[in-house]
């Protein structure tokens, strides 16, 4: 079963990826701008949907067929995961948790981009004091989300159940609070206004070290793919997610 959705996940979703990767790698040759950034995350965001959809079906035949043993694994699982989860992202003291959140920015950056300028840093710095914490909205988010998959775990509701189940949670994040959905724009919106204030002040060599992770990334995905990693297709990618 895992061979053949994965067989299907190469052969349909990866190319999707490569594309993608593609229209990124040339924008930031060229310049970016918020209208390139909000594309590209709003196709990002349907080929999330796409693999989430994906998943779904091996998923939920798994997790159909679980013992009672190993729904009490799962959930000891989980809770150990939302342990680590508080541990990382909700420091009670709140001037450390801020620090963290902008060190965390800092470390996503710096994958791609290696080390900032003294500006750069106080850039990130003050975008992302801007930014809304999302942390706890999230972890009670996902608690809640998981408590109810326990509970129909528990009552062997059976696999189209769970298979609903999953599509709402995975493929639409259904369920958020409204103030959730309201912080998750807002931060979409600062990350946007972030990428493009740093773009202004990249140096040659930070450029060239993005786009070269960006084209290491592609060629991977491309090989992985058996898909010719096509130039032609650059811009197709957000022009189809629109």
């Amino acid at each position: 079963m895992f061979r053949q959705a994965m067989a299907e996940h190469r052969r349909d979703l990866l190319p999707q990826l490569v594309r993608l990767l593609h229209g990124v790698e040339a924008g930031v040759q060229r310049g970016l701008t918020d209208g390139d950034l909000a594309c590209w995350l709003a196709v990002a965001d349907r080929i999330y949907r796409e693999h989430a959809r994906w998943a779904v079906p091996p998923a939920s035949l798994v997790l159909s067929d679980l013992s009672q043993r190993q729904v009490e694994h799962l959930a000891e699982q989980l809770e150990q995961r939302n342990r680590e989860y508080t541990e990382a992202y909700l420091d009670p003291d709140l001037q450390r948790r801020e620090r963290r959140r902008v060190e965390r920015y800092i470390e996503r950056v710096e994958r791609w981009s290696g080390d900032l300028t003294t500006g750069q840093l106080r850039l990130v710095e003050a975008l992302v004091r801007r930014l809304p914490d999302t942390a706890a909205d999230w972890l009670d988010y996902r608690q809640h989300t998981q408590h109810e998959l326990l509970e129909l775990l528990g009552a062997d509701v059976g696999r189209s159940t769970l298979q609903q189940f999953l599509d709402a949670w995975w493929v639409d994040l259904a369920g958020r609070h409204p103030d959730l959905l309201d912080k998750t724009r807002r931060v979409r919106e600062g990350v946007i206004d972030l990428v493009v204030a740093l773009d202004e002040t990249i140096t040659p060599r930070q450029r060239e070290r993005v786009r070269e992770r960006l084209r290491d990334l592609r060629v991977d995905l491309a090989g992985a793919a058996d898909v010719p990693s096509v130039a032609a297709q650059t811009e197709l990618a957000c022009l189809e997610g629109g």
